[in-house]
Formats: structure tokens, C-alpha cells, sequence
């Protein structure tokens, strides 16, 4: 009986012996990775309630005096503003484009839609353009910064357009609350 704690004992050890060695945690995540697949499916031009997204790209910039994130036709021209002055935190949103006076602007974004209204004013600027303050702490501004998201800017005069979200304004935001 003297052999029963013995083969008790080097039992596990034994088992334990043919795991092989254990793979390190990197090595792991390594081989639990997929590949990436490349596609050349287009960019969405619609998004599921019909409307037409507005063609162009967002460009970021961001230097000592603020940040801008400028969605611009693909000739260049800007449609949409966001952007921050660090010198006093103001965030503005503007829009190319002649104000009507007396118009109600709004921008509509979010799930559910939700409606935000900017009271606008007439910028002083070689093309034509009118823009509104924002408290940089809006939530309407974080549903426009969603990647895969759209927004629509609505008002008297313009052409309702469906711009699709982008990170860029939330580095704008970011630009004007945290530096």
C-alpha cells in the first residue's frame, strides 16, 4: 500500500507534463487575431432613410490657436465648419452659404434624431457664410462626432444636406475643453 500515495502524488505531475509549455499572453492574441480583408465595396452615398449623403471629406487641423474640422466639397469648398478658438473656448459651427434673416437652423442628429437649434449670424469672410456659437459641451456635437454616423443641417435657403460624422469634431471639442 505504500505505492498508492506515491502514484497518488506523481500522478498530476505526470499530466501535467504533457500540456506542453504555455503559450504567452501576446502569442495568444496574436494567433486569436483575424486577418484584415480588404474590400472594394464603396463608401455609402445614402443612408437608410433615402436621403443622399453630401459628397466631400472631413479635414482636420489643429495648431496653438485651435482646432478646425472643415467638411469640404471634393473641389475644396467648404459646406460645414466646426471649430474651436483656444483663446476663449468658443466653438462655432458655420455654414457656407447666404443667412436668412429671420430663419430657424438647426441640426439634427443622434438615435433618435434629436434637433438642435443654432442661432445664426452672418460671418464676415470672402465667401458668403453664417455661423452660430455652441457650448462645446453640447451632446448634439458628440452624436455628430460618431464614425459611421450622419447628421443633417436644415434651414431657410440652404440646401438640407445629410453629412456623415466624423472624429474630427470631437478633437475640435476635445481642443476647446481640455487644452
Amino acid at each position: 500500500m505504500r505505492r498508492a500515495p506515491f502514484i497518488a502524488l506523481a500522478l498530476p505531475v505526470a499530466l501535467a507534463a504533457c500540456g506542453g509549455p504555455a503559450e504567452e499572453p501576446e502569442q495568444q492574441a496574436a494567433a486569436a487575431a483575424p486577418e484584415p480583408v480588404l474590400t472594394s465595396n464603396a463608401a455609402p452615398t445614402a443612408v437608410p432613410s433615402g436621403k443622399t449623403l453630401a459628397e466631400g471629406d472631413w479635414q482636420t487641423t489643429e495648431d496653438g490657436n485651435g482646432a478646425r474640422a472643415v467638411f469640404a466639397s471634393h473641389e475644396g469648398e467648404p459646406i460645414l465648419t466646426v471649430a474651436c478658438t483656444r483663446a476663449n473656448r468658443t466653438l462655432t459651427v458655420e455654414r457656407a452659404g447666404q443667412l436668412q434673416p429671420g430663419g430657424q437652423y438647426s441640426i439634427m442628429a443622434g438615435q433618435p434624431r434629436e434637433r438642435f437649434m443654432l442661432p445664426m449670424r452672418q460671418t464676415p469672410s470672402a465667401q458668403p457664410a453664417f455661423a452660430s456659437t455652441v457650448n462645446p459641451q453640447q451632446p448634439i456635437l458628440g452624436a455628430m462626432a460618431m464614425q459611421g454616423s450622419t447628421f443633417t443641417f436644415h434651414g431657410p435657403g440652404t440646401q438640407e444636406i445629410e453629412i456623415p460624422g466624423s472624429s474630427g469634431i470631437m478633437r475640435v471639442v476635445n481642443a476647446c475643453l481640455y487644452t
